[in-house]
């Protein structure tokens, strides 16, 4: 079983400046019951922009897991303020529509943590209840706390991680390894760590020099890709990449070049990259969708890194 990933990422700048390292998870119950009250109507509420002064990144119920907010931002659902769970945690709200089914909803909830779990190396104490971090001791998610359908939350945590394979877990980066960035990148024309590590920085991701779930096909077909590139089948995506892809929009690449936003390397996206690094004037070459070895492409995306012209 693999639960599917809708990527519905919203404009709406609900969440505070800086980035999100990712810590752990906080798990929430949407506390409505009522019909039609689903992953797509919470994500929706989300993107048409929340009456609430609250956000979160993921909803997700029986069908689907909707990822609102990319995992670096840090968004408005633990209610500690700037404390935390609302800084240092990507946030999951678990729908209880009456509608829905509710294992199939909690069996969905532990696959789809036990991604971030793999991507992120948490142990099982990073994961939390919204009450460990709310200041008046909110009940939530209470569900979970209660025990319905006979699911507790031991049997919950026991359930993410039987997803997520004890020999699948990733390594948490040690500190000295997010620090690494210094606007500088070696113009060798091979995309490696240092280089995305770089591109991390300016764009505001969490900072690893790793560009996790990859198309194995793609990687295989631009061999300037090497160093941390990561093969996944997941449909996740990478948080550079989307990232990647809005720095792009926003510098006018045309969405007709830049193609589906999912996070992953591919041909239009490498084209659309092209297409920046032809307009800006550092690439004089063909915008063909390919990253070849010693990449004309790569060089001019490392002398961009150098002269500042990536940002956030």
């Amino acid at each position: 079983m693999t639960v599917k990933i809708v990527n519905q990422i919203t404009s709406k700048k609900r969440y505070y400046p800086g980035v999100n390292p990712c810590n752990g998870a906080t798990a929430h119950m949407t506390a409505n019951t009522r019909i039609g009250a689903d992953a797509q109507a919470h994500a929706d509420l989300q993107s048409k922009g929340n009456v609430a002064l609250a956000s979160w990144h993921v909803t997700i119920d029986d069908k689907a897991a909707f990822q609102s907010y990319l995992d670096s931002r840090q968004c408005w659902h633990a209610g500690d303020g700037r404390g935390p769970g609302n800084t240092t945690t990507i946030s999951y709200e678990l729908c209880v529509n009456s509608d829905g089914d509710y294992v199939q909803m909690i069996h969905n909830a532990a696959e789809r943590i036990a991604m971030d779990v793999i991507e992120h190396g948490w142990s099982r104490s990073g994961i939390k209840q919204h009450e460990d971090y709310s200041p008046w001791g909110k009940d939530c998610p209470r569900e979970l706390r209660g025990s319905k359908a006979d699911i507790s939350w031991d049997d919950f945590l026991a359930m993410i991680f039987a997803y997520a394979g004890a020999q699948d877990v990733k390594p948490k980066p040690k500190p000295e390894e997010r620090d690494k960035a210094d606007q500088h990148t070696d113009a060798d024309g091979y995309w490696g760590t240092d280089t995305s590590i770089e591109m991390q920085y300016e764009l505001g991701t969490p900072i690893d020099g790793e560009v996790w779930h990859q198309s194995s096909h793609w990687l295989d077909a631009n061999p300037a890709l090497t160093w941390g590139w990561k093969a996944s089948t997941s449909t996740k995506g990478s948080p550079l990449i989307y990232a990647l892809y809005d720095f792009l929009a926003e510098q006018g690449v045309s969405t007709s070049i830049l193609g589906k936003r999912d996070g992953k390397i591919g041909p239009k996206h490498i084209r659309s990259l092209q297409t920046w690094l032809r307009n800006i004037g550092n690439y004089h070459g063909a915008i063909d969708g390919e990253l070849w070895k010693e990449s004309a492409t790569v060089k001019a995306l490392q002398r961009a890194i150098n002269d500042g012209k990536i940002h956030n």
